[in-house]
C-alpha cells in the first residue's frame, strides 16, 4: 500500500512537472502539443495571428444580402420560375 502511493505521488510530480514546462500561446494559452501550432518572437500562436474578428452588422444587412442572393439566383434560371424560401430569423418564412 505504501509503495503504491509513493509511485502515484511520484507519477503526479512528474505530469504536474511536465505541464509546469510545456510552452503556452501568450493569448490564447493554446500549448504546443496543439496540431499545427507555431509561436512568433513574442510568444504568440499562428492561430492568434490570423484571427480576424466576424463583424456583425445586423438583420437589416442579412436581410439585404439575402434579397441580393434571390436576385442573382433569379437572374441565372432565367425563365424557370421557382419559389425560394428565405428563412429570417425569429422563425419567420415567406416565398418569394
Amino acid at each position: 500500500m505504501l509503495l503504491e502511493h509513493m509511485m502515484s505521488e511520484q507519477m503526479s510530480n512528474s505530469s504536474e512537472g511536465f505541464f509546469a514546462e510545456m510552452r503556452r500561446c501568450a493569448k490564447c494559452i493554446l500549448p504546443e502539443t496543439f496540431p499545427g501550432i507555431r509561436f512568433d518572437e513574442k510568444g504568440v500562436c499562428n492561430y492568434c495571428l490570423s484571427y480576424e474578428p466576424v463583424k456583425v452588422r445586423g438583420e437589416a444587412e442579412l436581410v439585404k444580402v439575402l434579397d441580393e442572393r434571390v436576385r442573382e439566383v433569379g437572374q441565372v434560371l432565367g425563365k424557370y420560375r421557382i419559389g425560394l424560401l428565405k428563412k429570417i430569423s425569429k422563425g419567420k418564412t415567406s416565398v418569394v
